[in-house]
């Protein structure tokens, strides 16, 4: 009974350093510091590249990436980064089940025929439609060697959805 105790307590510990062992507590630099990144940042920040047109568009996340002067150095690319991270974080939702049949491993540990469900997920924003915008704040780790920025993804509302899946929480 003991070591499965022990077993309990080293499961729950490691469960909870795994979840907040790489998160580290992020500080804003002041605008006026002279950080060449900042600088940087504000200077993408306020270029055509960054600016959009969100009119019609809903915001869907804020996300915090990490940047550095390599991503800086060419601001198109930058740009079409962000726009590929938007993209893989616009949510899809599972619209309907189709089942199928099949040929496999049944219930008994047999071969036969089995029922096979099908998932059919729909993008909740149209993915043409998906933009990013960078804001025009720095983040750093304690010793300054790591620069976060946030980011934020618009997108058109899918039409083919029904309204229950935009409500908010």
């Amino acid at each position: 009974m003991n070591i499965k105790n022990t077993f309990n307590k080293i499961v729950l510990g490691t469960t909870f350093l795994s979840a907040t062992a790489c998160r580290e507590p992020l500080y804003k630099l002041p605008e006026n510091i002279s950080n060449p990144i900042v600088q940087r940042v504000d200077s993408f920040a306020k270029s055509s590249l960054n600016k959009i047109d969100t009119i019609g568009l809903d915001l869907f996340k804020v996300d915090t990436i990490q940047i550095s002067h390599k991503d800086l150095n060419n601001t198109k690319k930058l740009s079409e980064n962000l726009v590929d991270r938007a993209s893989k974080a616009n949510p899809e939702i599972c619209t309907d089940v189709k089942l199928s049949t099949g040929y496999g491993i049944t219930s008994t540990g047999k071969m036969g025929v089995i029922i096979e469900n099908n998932y059919i997920y729909t993008p909740k924003y149209i993915p043409l439609s998906i933009k990013a915008e960078m804001q025009n704040k720095v983040f750093s780790n304690k010793n300054r060697t790591k620069f976060y920025v946030p980011v934020n993804y618009y997108g058109k509302k899918n039409p083919n959805l029904a309204p229950r899946y935009f409500r908010e929480n």
